[in-house]
């Protein structure tokens, strides 16, 4: 049986978890990912990507929150579920 996971309004649940003081890199990552996978062509990224880089203060926290992101999708695109 398949099985598809969906996350209502990743963009939106992506900008809050920004906000909790504890939330981590990996755990913005997934939500991340989910963003691409379901609103790749249509969410705002460049509002994203200077909240990651305001609340990391810099941009090697971006890169390394998209680089898990994508590892991420491609492992979801290859097991067709997400672990």
């Amino acid at each position: 049986m398949k099985v598809t996971l969906e996350m209502d309004n990743p963009q939106e649940t992506l900008l809050e978890e920004l906000e909790y003081k504890g939330i981590t890199q990996e755990s913005v990552a997934i939500t991340y990912a989910f963003l691409i996978a379901q609103e790749g062509k249509t969410a705002d990224f460049a509002k994203v990507n200077a909240a990651i880089c305001q609340k990391w203060h810099g941009k090697k926290a971006l890169m390394r929150v998209k680089e898990m992101a994508w590892k991420h999708v491609e492992r979801w695109s290859r097991k067709s579920v997400p672990e």
